[in-house]
């Protein structure tokens, strides 16, 4: 992109300060014209400088010297003194083409001042040139005169021969002659063309005054913007963020909502293609915190057809507790090995399931989104459905989001096309480089916040995690089962069995079972391997056994509890180790459920 048109499409982003600037200019010049605007009278005299010995382009260039001299600032200062002109009346002088008028011009605030002050002005400027004219003549008059007398005299004096006397008589004559020339020589006069000045009156337009206080308004807004653009750090443009971070713009999401699920399917066939067929694991995240990347997660798992086998909505920010779940079992809590991600799901209908952040209130963000935990997790995740889109917390907020980004196969960076800036997002992709995330390209939300109008999970009304198996603790100590640090489930639901003295067993509803017999670890209570049990420590005489053949029904689900849409072998209990850990995942006969 060229500089000329990136800046172009920066000042474009302003162009509300340059129509509101440009609006105020043609206020205030429409404000000022009407309380300054007055009426203006102008009178006009004319004189000529017409001879009849020269023709009239010479009489023109001599009108020409004329006007010069009348608009002299210092003649001027002598005429107003001569002819009382007050300084509110401003006078000028000019001609009709190469014509030898001159046309003198007062204007004043009143019609009677402008006429008298043309009058005045004109009256006392040819005045001036003919006295000056008189003046030079009549020393060549009295030149004239003193050679006449002085042959009179000569005539008077002498005896001459009247041949003499009449050569002097002619030359006396010739003088006088060339005397009563110069008397009536009225060359280079002005004379009155007009003597009563004819007068107008004008009146500004203030659209003429409005016009130029829109366009000042308007060069000041591009100005402004122009300055505001070169000190803006932020991303606007496809331009901007690809300078910024040097990876592809995905798409540009905004307000609108039509064609967005089009353009969002795109994406994903794009972000889905894989050589080896594999489900598709996405993560979505934001440079900083911000709407854009949880909005962004749902809509593409709600654009995901249920007809590819479904889509999960991971909510992996343990930093945001999600309001009305804060006690129901989530991501984190199978990130701590309590259970299993199909057990903790919420369906949404239309093949959307979610899983949310779990119970985060008192966890370390950082410690549980361990790299090897989050790769068996999102590997477990991708078995129960056709896409798993991660939401993970923003890069700069939450340093736990490298290593969720880096666990997801491809990665998708949110920027928010108002406020981020390019320092941020190229520090983001350096961080998620650096972890060896794979950034498939960069998605501009537009939106402001409104780029998903549902949210990502129901109304917290009738939500109820899934049931957790665990087994009891026997009487000398022995595994408790994995939840809160007292040896209780943290949701509430399950309980520990009763100790009656016999080897003791727990169903889903927290009520303890007598199985009236000792049994092994591995019997098969349910017709399958392990389908509900794992071995605790003995209190008195041998291994206690979870049995669920008194508690379960066909499909492995507790009666008080939500029915599950997923078979009976996916809903089995977390799998059996130490509290926090993540035990073994090889099958079904080590307590894990089968996809």
């Amino acid at each position: 992109m060229s500089p000329l048109r990136k800046y172009t499409l920066r000042i474009a982003k302003w162009w509300v300060l340059v129509v509101v600037l440009a609006t105020a200019g043609g206020a205030l010049a429409a404000l000022w014209s009407v309380s300054t605007a007055t009426t203006t009278w102008t009178a006009t005299t004319a004189l000529t400088s017409q001879s009849q010995e020269r023709s009239p382009d010479q009489d023109g260039v001599l009108a020409l010297g004329y006007v010069d001299y009348f608009n002299q600032d210092s003649y001027q200062q002598l005429l107003r003194a001569q002819a009382g002109i007050p300084d509110d009346v401003s006078l000028s002088a000019k001609t009709g083409a190469s014509s030898p008028i001159l046309y003198i011009q007062a204007s004043g605030p009143s019609e009677g001042a402008a006429r008298d002050a043309a009058a005045s002005a004109a009256e006392v400027f040819r005045d001036d040139v003919r006295e000056a004219l008189v003046a030079e003549r009549r020393q060549a008059v009295n030149d004239l005169q003193a050679e006449i007398d002085g042959h009179v005299q000569e005539l008077n004096s002498l005896q001459r021969t009247d041949v003499e006397k009449n050569v002097m008589l002619d030359q006396i004559r010739s003088l006088q002659g060339r005397l009563t020339e110069f008397l009536a020589d009225n060359t280079n006069h002005l004379k009155q063309l007009q003597p009563e000045p004819g007068v107008s009156s004008s009146t500004p337009s203030p659209m003429i005054d409005i016009v130029s206080g829109v366009v000042g308004g308007a060069i000041l807004g591009v100005l402004i913007a122009l300055v505001m653009a070169v000190l803006d750090r932020r991303v606007h443009t496809t331009g901007d963020v690809q300078d910024a971070a040097g990876r592809p713009v995905l798409a540009e999401l905004g307000r609108r909502r039509a064609g967005r699920r089009e353009r969002l399917q795109h994406l994903l066939n794009g972000l889905s293609a894989s050589e080896d067929g594999s489900t598709p694991v996405v993560a979505v995240a934001g440079v900083r915190r911000g709407d854009g990347a949880s909005a962004l997660a749902h809509e593409l798992a709600a654009a995901w057809a249920a007809r590819r086998g479904g889509a999960l909505h991971v909510m992996a920010d343990f930093r945001v507790p999600v309001t009305g779940y804060e006690h129901v079992a989530g991501f984190a809590d199978v990130l701590q090995g309590q259970v299993t991600v199909l057990a903790t799901t919420i369906p949404l209908g239309d093949g959307v399931r979610v899983l949310p952040p779990g119970r985060v209130a008192d966890i370390d963000p950082y410690a549980v989104a361990e790299p090897r935990h989050l790769t068996w997790a999102l590997e477990e995740a991708s078995t129960t459905a056709g896409l798993v889109v991660v939401e993970a917390p923003p890069v700069l907020d939450a340093p736990e989001g490298q290593s969720i980004c880096a666990a997801a196969q491809r990665v998708v960076l949110v920027v928010d096309g108002r406020n981020t800036r390019a320092d941020d997002l190229r520090e983001a992709v350096v961080l998620l480089e650096a972890v060896g995330a794979r950034i498939a390209g960069i998605v501009i939300d537009r939106s402001g916040g409104r780029l998903s109008s549902e949210p990502a999970l129901p109304a917290p009304v009738d939500v109820r995690p899934a049931p957790v198996l665990v087994a009891a603790a026997g009487h000398d100590g022995g595994s408790p089962a994995r939840g809160a640090d007292d040896g209780s489930y943290a949701s509430g639901y399950v309980d520990r069995g009763r100790d009656d003295g016999h080897d003791g067993a727990v169903d889903v509803n927290g009520n303890g079972v007598d199985a009236g017999h000792s049994a092994e670890p591995d019997e098969r209570a349910a017709g399958h391997d392990a389908a509900a049990g794992f071995d605790a420590a003995a209190g008195h005489d041998g291994a206690e056994e979870h049995d669920d053949a008194d508690s379960h029904d066909g499909n492995g689900v507790g009666p008080q509890h939500r029915p599950s849409p997923f078979p009976h072998d996916a809903m089995v209990a977390a799998t059996p180790g130490e509290p926090g850990e993540l035990g073994d995942r090889a099958g079904s006969r080590d307590g894990q459920w089968q996809g």
